[in-house]
């Protein structure tokens, strides 16, 4: 029996493959010449030809042994030269058929942007406003008036857009070089010409010019009480000398007044709460200066004190607070503690008088600063909404699943709060506990022993009806739809009805920051503190506008919408404005 014969059945070759080899006279010096396809004859085994092929290479002599592997490597490189050939053709071919496909396909693709025309400048309108960069598929055979109407469709869907009403702007078609598009020239020539492989044309809106009767109902808005408008309609020129003015205070028997400035309200409440004592059982007046120097048209009777609230808390999360979803305040190296003390002393005014307070400050923080004692699973839950959504999830799954969750991940979050220990499944709640004290209570603590000294000196101050409005003034639809009101509700018509049901289902449908801009439209506060009293008004045109009035609460809407659509396309559009101004005489 020969080596190669007993090395073959030594490794469970069958053996009529075995018998065959010998038949035909293969032997180790032969089985270094053939090539796999060659050997896969006899041996259709994979494995057993790599194990004959190295046992015929150790048995061989070196020359031998380089030739075989000579033959190998011209194997692999015949190979890959034929599977590249074999690529480059099916490459040539797919391209031939998709040359032959673009040409045959009566539709391109094209972009299309916005510009418009406003007095003697032209802008492009960005994706935020409306407009950007938009992808359209054509016929090759379109002419401008066809690009218009498409252009019209993206970017005035049901004829409106941020900017307004389709039938208020006269419309033209620009090209990639701003020059005007000729009308009586297609998308195919304009291919055939420039040979560009993708078009780029812009559609140019230029607002109409208003007519008489337009005017006339424009100045009847101007008249009417309590309508908000935008800050950018401003456009006197600053007195620099009113902007600059100290806070004016004013005190009567019952009232106490505070002048303040647009853009400047943070800063100048904190400064009047820290000269002035302002007593909790007395009104507070706001009278407003506008960036152009002049007194906002405003009589407050709690409305502008509500929209300055709201807006002195939007800065102080903004600029002393860190956190997500909760948020506690930070230590400033310009904030001492009579600056801390006056935040505290508006907090109780607003609380006080108006039943607001900032829901996005962490409960067990207010807790704190009352000096009550917090519950271990409030400050976990409280912890879980301070940090960012990524967090929350991990951690999230190491309470509920520990033997799961990302190690890393979670190692990762804790080493960011200089965390000393190791988390287990058995120390995980605890280990969270610890960490969410020192986040939430031990570094803001000197801010809330500057609060609780505050608080301390109000006796009236409730814990149990400041934590009921924590839930109760939330912008949830729950609580945004149960403070709505349809006033005269024994007095509807189909159309009242119709029209009060699209109001309805706007605040079911957007988030919780548009509801919180919806409330402060119509009440001042961004949150649902107070009732809103709907009455539908006939309007049409121009005069076509919501109309919040903010002391009483009362919200005028127009009965001209045509469906559901343009009355939430109109609505978000008041909304998203984000500063009003307030029109009262």
């Amino acid at each position: 029996m020969s080596e190669l014969e007993d090395f073959l059945k030594r490794h469970n070759v069958p053996e009529e493959v075995v018998q065959n080899i010998i038949a035909e006279q293969i032997s180790e010096e032969v089985i270094n010449m053939m090539s796999d396809t060659e050997l896969k004859t006899f041996l259709p085994a994979y494995g057993h030809r790599k194990l004959v092929r190295e046992f015929c290479l150790m048995r061989a002599p070196s020359t031998s042994k380089q030739e075989a592997s000579k033959q190998s490597l011209l194997e692999k490189i015949r190979s890959q030269i034929f599977r590249g050939n074999k690529n480059d053709e099916e490459s040539v071919v797919h391209t031939k058929k998709k040359i032959k496909y673009n040409s045959e396909k009566s539709t391109r693709n094209i972009e299309m942007g916005w510009l418009h025309e406003d007095g003697n400048k032209i802008v492009q309108v960005r994706s935020k406003k409306g407009g950007g960069t938009r992808k359209l598929t054509v016929e090759k055979s379109a002419m401008k008036q066809e690009l218009i109407e498409a252009a019209q469709k993206v970017f005035f869907p049901n004829g409106f857009s941020p900017k307004g009403n389709i039938e208020d702007f006269d419309f033209d078609l620009l090209d990639f070089k701003h020059n005007e598009y000729p009308p009586d020239i297609s998308i195919s020539q304009i291919l055939n010409s420039t040979k560009v492989k993708v078009l780029r044309f812009y559609l140019k809106s230029e607002r109409k010019n208003i007519n008489d009767e337009d005017l006339d109902i424009l100045q009847e808005l101007q008249n009417r009480n309590n309508i908000f408008c935008n800050k950018d309609r401003l456009i006197n020129r600053p007195n620099l000398e009113d902007l600059n003015a100290e806070n004016q205070f004013q005190q009567t028997d019952n009232i106490q007044t505070l002048t303040l400035h647009r853009g400047k309200i943070f800063e100048e409440l904190i400064e009047a709460f820290q000269k002035h004592t302002f007593h909790y059982s007395c009104a507070l007046k706001i009278e407003m200066i506008l960036p152009n120097g002049e007194t906002e048209y405003a009589e407050d009777v709690g409305g502008v004190f509500r929209d300055t609230l709201s807006e002195f808390w939007s800065s102080f999360y903004e600029k002393c607070s860190v956190g997500t979803n909760l948020k506690i305040p930070y230590l400033r190296h310009d904030f001492n503690e009579t600056q801390w003390k006056a935040i505290a002393s508006i907090f109780l005014k607003g609380f006080t008088t108006e039943s607001y307070i900032p829901i996005k400050i962490a409960p067990v923080f207010i807790l704190s600063c009352l000096g009550c004692a917090i519950q271990d699973e409030d400050l976990i839950q409280n912890f879980l909404h301070f940090v960012c959504e990524s967090e929350r999830e991990i951690l999230r799954q190491a309470l509920l699943d520990f033997d799961n969750v990302d190690s890393d991940e979670l190692l990762d979050i804790f080493s960011n709060y200089d965390a000393k220990w190791i988390p287990t499944k058995t120390n995980i709640n605890l280990f969270l506990r610890d960490i969410a004290h020192k986040e939430l209570i031990q570094k803001p603590a000197f801010v809330i022993k500057c609060f609780g000294q505050v608080f301390q000196t109000h006796s009236r101050i409730s814990t149990s009806e400041i934590m009921a409005l924590f839930n109760n003034i939330k912008p949830s639809s729950k609580n945004c739809l149960a403070k709505i009101h349809l006033q005269n509700a024994n007095e509807t018509t189909p159309q009242i009805t119709e029209i009060y049901g699209y109001l309805k289902k706007f605040i079911k449908e957007v988030d919780d920051s548009t509801r919180s801009a919806f409330f402060r439209f119509c009440t001042g506060s961004d949150l649902p503190t107070r009732d809103i009293y709907v009455s539908i008004i006939n309007t049409t045109g121009f005069g076509r506008v919501p109309i919040g009035h903010t002391c009483s609460g009362l919200l005028e809407l127009p009965s001209s919408y045509e469906n559901f659509v343009v009355f939430r396309s109109e609505m978000t559009n008041i909304l998203q404005s984000n500063v009003w101004v307030m029109d009262i005489v």
